[in-house]
């Protein structure tokens, strides 16, 4: 019996020592969702995600919701554009749009291949 016990008890910290391997050192799947675009990055549980990872997400979400915009010219779109390139300003942005004082979205839906860029780690 007590060698069932100590078997068992080696048994449950392997496990759990794997199970925590596992968790603290596999990057996750994480996705930014803005109304039916999607930007999918890994990251790990306790680590921020790197900023290449992350942006190259943003950059997804921002080329998908210019497509549907320029597709359909729903105003739901034209918000969530307005609100992604505000809150995640690119480095390299035109100057007309950069010195724009209304930012249209149409210029900014026609220059996406200037503005929304992915980075890459090198």
């Amino acid at each position: 019996m007590k060698a069932l016990k100590i078997t068992l008890t080696i048994l449950f910290f392997l496990v759990f020592g794997i199970v925590m391997l596992f968790i603290f050192t596999n990057d996750f799947e994480r996705k930014i969702k803005i109304l039916d675009c999607e930007g999918v990055y890994y990251s790990k549980v306790l680590k921020k995600p790197d900023f290449y990872y992350l942006n190259n997400a943003v950059v997804d979400v921002g080329n998908c919701l210019c497509e549907k915009y320029m597709t359909k010219k729903d105003t739901v779109y034209e918000k969530e554009i307005l609100k992604l390139f505000l809150t995640h300003r690119p480095i390299m942005t035109p100057d007309h749009i950069a010195n724009a004082k209304v930012i249209k979205v149409d210029s900014i839906c026609k220059y996406r291949s200037d503005i929304f860029i992915k980075m890459y780690d090198m």
